[in-house]
């Protein structure tokens, strides 16, 4: 037991982001008492006294303006078909601080930006997208099933709009902050998104998230 409270921390022993030994903060963790306060605790000692809680120091959680952040939901999923580059460019102009997607590992090793584990809902295509090669996923149609309340059935149908790459939105999209949840595909999709995020310099600009642990 830590002394970390409300789910925040509960095992000193693993590095987290509150854990000074990862990002080198002074040896205090945060803990809210009952009482709703914050106070500083030294790992194995007692409260410290009412603090103001740390905020996160990585770049990508410095945000030039004191605004709620607004984070696109598989891009402007309301908008435009789901996790494809024209809703990821419609969050943006409708103002999103940051993109969230989600990432599968293709059978050839590619990450694509998906984020069911099948083909079914959002495309024309059928089966799993683990035991599909990225020459035939990028051919299908991504907007095949959207539907908006204001406009025909399917407009979005036979428009052009695909499954992109990973790698196709850094290169689409080299300003914007990406929040990437890791879905399925374990370490080689890890690997593969870290190498894509080093290959692009993204690491300040990119927050890669998992549901799961063995991601």
């Amino acid at each position: 037991h830590s002394g970390y409270h409300d789910g925040i921390h509960r095992d000193l022993g693993r590095s987290h982001p509150l854990d000074h030994r990862a990002h080198d903060l002074p040896p205090i963790a945060l803990c809210r008492a009952q009482t709703g306060s914050w106070t500083g605790v030294r790992p194995g000692g007692s409260p410290t006294g009412p603090m103001v809680p740390y905020a996160i120091v990585h770049p990508f959680f410095q945000f030039p303006h004191q605004q709620p952040v607004i984070l696109g939901h598989r891009g402007a999923a309301g908008s435009a078909p789901e996790n494809t580059l024209l809703s990821f460019r419609t969050a943006l102009v409708q103002g999103a601080d940051v993109i969230e997607t989600d990432v599968h590992l293709c059978r050839d090793g590619i990450p694509v930006l998906i984020h069911d584990p099948t083909l079914e809902r959002t495309t024309d295509g059928k089966g799993k997208i683990s035991e599909q090669d990225w020459s035939a996923i990028r051919l299908l149609d991504a907007g095949f099933h959207c539907q908006l309340e204001t406009t025909p059935a399917y407009p979005f149908r036979g428009r052009g709009h695909v499954i992109p790459s990973l790698e196709e939105a850094f290169e689409a999209f080299p300003a914007a902050r990406f929040n990437i949840e890791l879905k399925a595909g374990g370490e080689p999709l890890s690997q593969r998104c870290v190498e894509l995020v080093e290959a692009f310099a993204r690491a300040d600009t990119t927050l890669l998230t998992a549901g799961e642990d063995d991601q």
